[in-house]
């Protein structure tokens, strides 16, 4: 019993440090490099909704029936991981640009490579 309770909470908790990392690391490069890693800030974006969301519904589960109610204190926050969607913008178009980033910089690292039939020769 104690394990199904403990292990969710545990993914929360490693899922929140996970999302302040990302952050940290898109604040970095926006500062020190902006056109090397374009697509981190929509990453750290998504995947802190993605974890807050993940991590509310968490909460209110181990609390039991209490969890979606006014009076318990998850809904604040339950409410709030939400709204960041709307604040923060369109999530989809974010996970579109983390797409094409990341499909740009693919391409890019496959064009550098030797063609096989040239490198056979």
């Amino acid at each position: 019993m104690l394990q199904g309770v403990a292990f969710p909470l545990v993914d929360a908790h490693i899922g929140a440090v996970s999302a302040r990392s990302l952050a940290l690391r898109a604040a970095w490069f926006l500062d020190h490099e902006p056109d090397a890693e374009s697509h981190l800030p929509a990453a750290a974006l998504v995947y802190a909704h993605d974890v807050a969301v993940r991590g509310t519904n968490v909460s209110a589960h181990v609390q039991g029936g209490l969890g979606f109610t006014n009076e318990a204190p998850t809904t604040p926050y339950f409410l709030r991981a939400h709204g960041w969607a709307l604040a923060g913008g369109d999530l989809r178009a974010e996970r579109r640009h983390i797409v094409e980033s990341e499909l740009a910089a693919r391409r890019a690292a496959r064009a550098l490579e030797p063609h096989p039939a040239v490198a056979a020769h």
